[in-house]
């Protein structure tokens, strides 16, 4: 069958007529997700990647890639592949450059299609709690300029939540009541965290500072 770049090319794949060669378009990874062994914020932490490619990843002449794309407010600039990863060839992927959010991997082995596992550490949380970040991946062919192969692909969803409890300000001053009468409007605490994130679900025990009785 036809080939180009040393990749075989399915029949229905490639339009040849007297002036142009039409490329399919980039695939699209599947079953893509993104684990934090931490998901508080701001902390530095190890991100599990994995996703399922349907082209192969080869090293003829230059290296094919793995590009991984953080959401801003996150650093992968100190990001390092770890002895977890798991490619189908047993080999793992080296590190070709990492930026604040983007972290760019050198296949060392031909690849089949199929799950990969890339284990990152050192990446640090962003600062901001919320429930729905996500990374995209995609893979590129060395030997054509880095051409995309497969995706981008965005993962599934994952959450980032508020750090250790730093702070407590009374949103609603207590008002003057009668014994034995809930005050009103009810006394409101807010409780964030170093980053202004705030922690819900606390329970928050209130007390007199000044008088004599109990609150409850």
């Amino acid at each position: 069958g036809a080939t180009l770049n040393g990749r075989a090319l399915a029949q229905s794949a490639v339009t040849l007529d007297a002036s142009t060669i039409t490329m399919p378009a980039a695939n699209t990874l599947t079953a893509v997700t993104a684990t934090p062994s931490n998901n508080v914020a701001g902390a530095t932490t190890t991100y599990t990647i994995a996703f399922t490619t349907a082209t192969a990843l080869t090293v003829a002449v230059i290296p094919d890639r793995i590009v991984i794309t953080f959401p801003g407010g996150f650093n992968a600039s100190g990001a390092a592949v770890t002895g977890a990863t798991v490619t189908p060839s047993g080999t793992d992927p080296t590190l070709a450059s990492a930026t604040a959010t983007v972290v760019t991997l050198n296949v060392t082995d031909n690849e089949t299609a199929g799950l990969q596992t890339i284990v990152l550490s050192g990446i640090v949380n962003t600062q901001t709690a919320g429930t729905a970040y996500v990374v995209a991946v995609k893979t590129q062919d060395g030997d054509a300029a880095y051409a995309t192969l497969d995706g981008p692909t965005a993962s599934a969803a994952f959450p980032i939540t508020a750090a250790a409890l730093a702070t407590l300000t009374v949103q609603v001053q207590p008002s003057a009541a009668v014994a034995g009468v809930a005050i009103a409007p009810p006394v409101q605490v807010k409780a964030v965290d170093a980053f202004g994130n705030v922690k819900a679900g606390l329970s928050v025990v209130a007390s007199l500072n000044t008088g004599t009785g109990a609150l409850s």
